[in-house]
């Protein structure tokens, strides 16, 4: 399976997702634009099989209603979504373990907190997990807000609960490109935060 990082160059830095799988197969997470996500199909001539909202705000479905209108696919994501997620066909459920490739799950995580209807999903190898990704939840230096459906302190549990027992190997795929926004962010509160400086430091010199 290949994981393709998407960067929508919209105004909220959103990240869309494609994981390819042997079969010529894929899975799309969260279209922002469905043209986008049509070419790229395209250019490695893949067959969408399913779309993915880890939540039902509206950058991170957006590219639904076309891309289900084109190729016929099914769109997965939470119960609560039900009424939200245009074209939803398929409820995921807490724990369940969707099959990717020779052994290679993606398993359900329910992470509420950002919006109550949330989910992220962990990447797993050999019985390994090698990676997650986690919507408008977690980001890299940050999380999510809570203005938009959520709520704080339930937030808090889940990255108590579900994110601090992860491996710190485990390679963070987030729905947006906020990291150094989120590190200047900490600096304005730990100016002293010597992770943070030398972290934005690293991030100024990788885009630069």
């Amino acid at each position: 399976m290949k994981i393709h990082q998407i960067y929508t160059y919209n105004d909220l830095r959103n990240f869309t997702y494609v994981l390819e799988v042997s079969d010529q197969h894929a899975i799309v997470l969260d279209p922002w634009d469905a043209e986008v996500v049509n070419t790229f199909l395209s250019d490695k001539s893949l067959s969408l099989k399913a779309v993915i909202n880890t939540h039902e705000h509206w950058d991170h479905i957006q590219g639904n209603e076309a891309l289900v209108a084109q190729h016929d696919c099914e769109v997965w994501a939470h119960a609560n979504g039900e009424g939200k997620i245009p074209g939803l066909s398929r409820v995921l459920n807490t724990d369940e373990q969707i099959a990717l490739d020779e052994g290679i799950v993606l398993k359900v995580l329910d992470t509420p907190g950002h919006t109550l209807a949330h989910l992220s999903f962990l990447v797993i190898e050999g019985g390994i997990a090698k990676a997650v990704f986690t919507g408008d939840t977690l980001f890299n230096a940050g999380v999510g807000h809570c203005r938009g459906g959520g709520d704080v302190d339930i937030l808090y549990q889940t990255i108590v609960e579900q994110f601090h027992s992860l491996d710190d190997r485990i390679v963070i795929y987030p729905g947006h490109k906020y990291l150094e926004n989120n590190l200047r962010f900490t600096l304005s509160i730990e100016p002293d935060n010597q992770d943070a400086q030398d972290w934005l430091i690293r991030c100024l010199l990788y885009t630069s």
